[in-house]
């Protein structure tokens, strides 16, 4: 009797085995799926800090927090190690991060530059809202103090951003109301005024851009030449405004 249940009880056995180590690949597909995913998360916020971080070459940014975003890279690129140690470039790419967290040759004090294109205002207020975006979804791995300086590093990024439209809007409107052309330089003051009042932030630094900023629309609406606007502020009055700044 014994023996006519050996061969049901072998196959179910067998059954039992393939369904446990189907299952048990599964998993494990599963897991890898998860891994791939979140190299490729990784990877991509790498590639977008990294990017951001280049296109703000010329625009001041405090060292501390470059030196922070730098630091979030390299992190990053360690966890890629752990995950995938054949990624390509690896240990090239983990020396690059390694080295620039002490310092990225990026500007770290003074006014943003003139922005003199549409295109270079627009990739450099990108980058700054993908850094503004980074400081806002919160990073496990820092320091208490880099925590604690996450409110004002958001703050300095929203400031720059509000300076760069400034010094793209100001200097395009002067440009168009020398070409002639009067609706331009309104209209450019005008996006800006609209700009500064909508992202701010409300901070003394934003708040005399937009004073200077309706001055300029008033000369604008006027007629009045934009250069009469600042006439009356000499080079050290301007760096003394601007040093005003979260990033100075």
């Amino acid at each position: 009797m014994l023996e006519d249940w050996q061969m049901p009880l072998a196959i179910l056995g067998l059954i039992a085995v393939l369904l446990m180590t189907a299952g048990l690949a599964r998993r494990y597909q599963e897991y890898q799926a998860i891994q791939r995913e979140r190299l490729r998360r990784l990877v991509a916020m790498i590639e977008s800090l990294d990017s951001a971080l280049e296109s703000l070459n010329r625009v001041p940014l405090g060292f501390e927090l470059r030196s922070a975003l730098r630091g979030d890279i390299h992190r990053a690129w360690l966890a890629v190690q752990r995950i995938n140690r054949n990624f390509p470039g690896l240990a090239q790419r983990i020396d690059e991060a390694t080295a620039r967290v002490q310092g990225d040759n990026g500007v770290t004090s003074g006014r943003v530059p003139a922005v003199e294109d549409h295109l270079a205002c627009r990739r450099q207020v990108d980058a700054l809202d993908r850094i503004l975006a980074h400081l806002r979804s919160g990073n496990g791995e820092a320091s208490r103090s880099q925590r604690a300086a996450l409110p004002s590093w958001r703050q300095e990024v929203r400031e720059r951003r509000a300076e760069v439209l400034a010094r793209f809007h100001v200097v395009a409107a002067r440009r168009a109301q020398r070409a002639g052309d009067k609706g331009e330089a309104t209209a450019h003051l005008q996006r800006l005024l609209e700009e500064l009042a909508r992202r701010g932030p409300d901070t003394d630094f934003v708040r005399e851009l937009y004073a200077e900023a309706e001055r300029l629309y008033q000369h604008a609406v006027q007629g009045r030449p934009l250069d009469e606007a600042v006439a009356g502020e000499t080079d050290e009055t301007q760096a003394q405004r601007s040093n005003r700044s979260s990033a100075a």
